[in-house]
C-alpha cells in the first residue's frame, strides 16, 4: 500500500482533513482519462455511463447501502443545497445546526429564511455534554437535524445512533455531513440510519476536488421536491439509441441529482481512490488512524496542553495551545521541518491516514519540542 503514497516518505504529512494524498493508481487513471480527449471517438457509453455507476457502487459497499440511493456530486455544498431546497418543508418548520459547523453545512440551509422557515443554531463545546445540548436543542416545530459527523477543527466526533433513533421517533430529517469520516470511518447505513449524508471526497477519500458523493434514502427520495432537473433527471437519461430519452419520467434514484454529464476525468481517479479503501478494508484504515492520533493527543497531554474531549475516539489530534504560544508560527515552525499539519480556529490540527504510520508520529513529537 505504502508503494501508492511515494511523497508520504519525503515528508510528515499530517492533513488528510484538509487534502488527501492521491494515489498513484488514481494519478495515473486521472492522465489515461485526459489523454482521452485528445481522441474522443474513445469515449462512450462505457466512460459516461458505466464508470459512472461503478463508482456509486463501490461507495454502496463502503457505506452498506444501496447504488440506487448515491449521487456523484462535485462538494458538500452541493449536497448540502440539494437538501435545502428539496426536503419537504414550510412555513413555521424549523431547520436545527450547530455552532460553529463548517458552512458547508450551515449556510446551505440560510436561504430557507425566505420562506418562513427558522434556521435555529444548538450551541457547541467539545466535551462529553456536547450530545445533549443538540438533543435538548429540538423543539416540536424542528423538522431538520443538520450536522458534521466530525467537527471539522476541534474534531469531536457525534454517536450517529443516538441522534438517527431520536429523529425518527420524532419525525425529524436527520442530514448529515460525512467530509470528515467517510474514508477514516466506518460507516454503516443500514445499522444507523439517515436521511441523507453527503461528503466531498478530496479529503479521506483520497480523490480530486470536485468528485464526491451525496447519498438519499430509498423513503426520503419519494419526499423530495426536486429544486431544478436536468437530463439525467430522467430514468431515459442514458437510452441515447432509443426515443424514449425525450420522454420526461423523473428517476426514483438518487442519481437523479447529478443533473449533467459526468466528470469522467475526475471520476476515473475517483473510482480508483475508492477501490484502494475498500482493499485496505475502512475497518482497518479507522483503527489504524484513530490510533495514531490517540498517540499524539497522549504526547500533548504530557505537555499539560488543552485537548477537546471526545466521548467517542476521533481520527483528530487538535490541540489549543497556550496563550504563550501562536498556533501559525507553529505550523510555520513544523513547515520548515517538513511537518504538515492545519491551523483551523486557532487549534492545531494533526489528522493521519492510511498512509503514515507511527515513524510520522514520532518524528511530529520529536520535532515539536524544537518548535517550541
Amino acid at each position: 500500500m505504502q508503494n501508492e503514497f511515494p511523497n508520504a516518505s519525503n515528508v510528515c504529512y499530517l492533513n488528510s482533513a484538509s487534502e488527501g494524498l492521491m494515489p498513484l493508481r488514481s494519478m495515473r487513471a486521472l492522465q489515461e482519462a485526459a489523454s482521452m480527449k485528445q481522441k474522443p471517438q474513445l469515449l462512450g457509453d462505457p466512460q459516461y455511463f458505466e464508470m459512472p455507476a461503478r463508482c456509486r457502487s463501490l461507495l454502496a459497499k463502503m457505506l452498506s447501502c444501496s447504488p440506487e440511493e448515491i449521487a456523484l456530486i462535485p462538494s458538500t455544498s452541493y449536497g448540502m443545497g440539494i437538501m435545502a431546497h428539496s426536503l419537504p418543508l414550510k412555513s413555521g418548520d424549523e431547520v436545527l445546526v450547530v455552532d460553529r459547523d463548517f458552512p458547508s453545512n450551515n449556510f446551505a440551509w440560510e436561504p430557507l429564511r425566505q420562506q418562513g422557515i427558522a434556521i435555529r443554531t444548538a450551541p457547541f463545546q467539545p466535551d462529553t455534554d456536547q450530545p445533549a445540548r443538540v438533543l435538548e436543542s429540538i423543539t416540536p416545530a424542528t423538522r431538520v437535524l443538520s450536522l458534521s459527523m466530525i467537527h471539522f477543527y476541534t474534531g469531536f466526533r457525534y454517536e450517529l445512533k443516538l441522534f438517527s433513533e431520536v429523529c425518527r421517533q420524532k419525525n425529524i430529517f436527520f442530514i448529515v455531513d460525512a467530509i470528515q469520516a467517510a474514508g477514516t470511518l466506518e460507516i454503516n447505513l443500514q445499522e444507523t440510519p439517515v436521511d441523507a449524508m453527503c461528503a466531498a471526497a478530496h479529503k479521506w477519500q483520497l480523490s480530486p476536488s470536485g468528485t464526491g458523493f451525496l447519498y438519499v434514502s430509498k423513503d426520503l427520495i419519494l419526499k423530495l421536491h426536486a429544486a431544478f432537473s436536468g437530463w439525467m433527471h430522467n430514468k431515459n437519461a442514458t437510452r441515447f439509441a432509443n426515443t424514449d430519452m425525450f420522454e420526461y419520467g423523473p428517476s426514483s434514484q438518487a442519481r437523479c441529482y447529478e443533473l449533467g454529464t459526468a466528470p469522467i476525468i475526475l471520476l476515473s481517479a475517483y473510482e480508483q481512490s475508492l477501490k484502494l479503501l475498500l482493499e485496505a478494508k475502512i475497518p482497518y484504515v479507522e483503527e489504524h488512524n484513530i490510533r495514531l492520533a490517540s498517540r499524539l493527543r497522549t504526547f500533548f497531554r504530557e505537555l499539560d496542553w488543552k485537548l477537546p474531549e471526545n466521548p467517542i475516539p476521533s481520527p483528530f489530534c487538535s490541540v489549543q495551545p497556550p496563550q504563550k504560544y501562536d498556533a501559525t508560527q507553529l505550523l510555520n515552525s513544523l513547515a520548515d521541518r517538513e511537518i504538515f499539519v492545519a491551523v483551523r480556529a486557532n487549534y492545531l490540527r494533526m489528522t493521519p491516514h492510511l498512509y503514515n504510520d507511527e515513524q510520522d508520529v514520532e518524528r511530529f513529537c520529536e520535532q515539536f519540542k524544537t518548535c517550541l
